[in-house]
């Protein structure tokens, strides 16, 4: 709550709480002032604090450092609590009259956000970032993923997720600057009427920028996509001697090649299919000639795939719980998938930094 109207007690309350808010009023904390308890500050200490009398608050450092232990961050979940944050705290200064949110206040909470967290000693494992959700007016949020004051925040991220339908520009080529120790990418939300359209061509060179800087790639995931899916496959391409996991679910391969770089990734562990379409014999064929690693799976949903003779066999020979293809439950199956993709991710995770995998700390 980041307002013109706090007064000194205020503001020695948040910092107090290890929130620094010189740079967010309009004004700075005077260290020679004097403050009185009944000044109108106490308002909001009531409001937040639910102190009903006159009396001094001791605020006591907390027992757990939650800030510090910050591993997974939803981006823009994040945006949209600040934003209904400002909104509703506006509509409580109507009523008591008291002074407007700074202009930029929602920024400037955000960043404080950031810098608190940064400060406590927190290193991002997973970012989770759907701009497509809103106005471009948030861009300088997003902008705060390339800024060398949040780097150490940033940088060390090693799972991704981001909706493909990215209306901010620049914003792939962005995420190539800050994060490039990336192993597992999740891509979602793709959709067009013709793979030669020109937006399905920039995402495909933006997305091949991000690959590109990655040292390697372990795991992709690509879901709910059309017309974009003969584009990105490519960029998979210099990753192929690490990736270990791979799943498409709810994707359309009209119009695709063979699928050679799938192929190619003869170190693949699993490689699910989940309710895709338009499959056909021909892309189909790189893989079933292609001699995998040995305990190497495959996870199948969907009948329309099953009418693919060659690939059926395929699919059976290499999947431990698709032996009973004809008459497969649909719902088990994805229940089961769910917690394989997390078991199979934990099981890389684990190989590589010696079971250490901290995935503590959600926001």
């Amino acid at each position: 709550m980041y307002v013109k109207c706090f007064d000194d007690q205020d503001k020695l309350l948040l910092l107090n709480r290890g929130i620094d808010v010189s740079e967010i009023l309009n004004y700075h904390l005077d260290d020679n002032s004097n403050y009185n308890e009944d000044d109108e500050g106490d308002g909001i200490i009531e409001n937040n604090f639910s102190s009903n009398t006159k009396t001094d608050i001791v605020i006591n450092p907390p027992l757990f450092n939650y800030p510090g232990f910050l591993r997974k961050l939803n981006f823009t979940s994040m945006i949209k609590a600040v934003e209904a944050w400002c909104y509703y705290l506006s509509i409580e200064m109507e009523k008591t009259q008291r002074s407007d949110l700074l202009e930029n206040a929602e920024i400037l909470i955000f960043r404080s956000l950031l810098r608190l967290c940064l400060n406590k000693g927190a290193r991002l494992h997973e970012l989770i970032l759907y701009p497509d959700q809103f106005e471009s007016s948030n861009d300088e949020m997003y902008t705060s993923l390339i800024e060398d004051e949040f780097k150490e925040l940033f940088a060390p991220v090693k799972t991704l997720e981001f909706s493909g339908i990215v209306r901010m520009d620049g914003f792939l080529q962005m995420l190539a600057q800050r994060c490039r120790g990336i192993e597992h990418i999740r891509v979602t939300t793709l959709w067009a009427r013709r793979s030669n359209d020109k937006l399905v061509g920039i995402f495909r060179d933006s997305l091949a920028t991000l690959f590109s800087v990655q040292n390697s790639l372990t795991s992709f995931e690509l879901s709910y996509c059309k017309a974009y899916t003969n584009a990105i496959l490519p960029v998979l391409e210099p990753h192929t001697s690490t990736i270990r996991y791979i799943r498409f679910d709810n994707v359309n391969f009209e119009g695709c090649d063979p699928l050679c770089v799938l192929s190619n990734c003869k170190n693949m562990d699993v490689l699910e299919i989940i309710q895709c379409v338009n499959l056909n014999e021909e892309m189909v064929d790189p893989i079933i000639k292609t001699r995998f690693k040995n305990g190497f799976e495959v996870r199948l949903v969907g009948d329309e795939l099953l009418q693919i003779e060659k690939f059926k066999d395929w699919v059976i020979k290499n999947s431990r719980f698709n032996k009973n293809i004809g008459t497969i439950n649909l719902g088990s199956v994805c229940e089961r998938n769910d917690a394989n993709i997390a078991s199979t991710e934990e099981n890389i995770l684990n190989e590589k930094y010696g079971g250490n995998n901290d995935e503590k700390g959600k926001l």
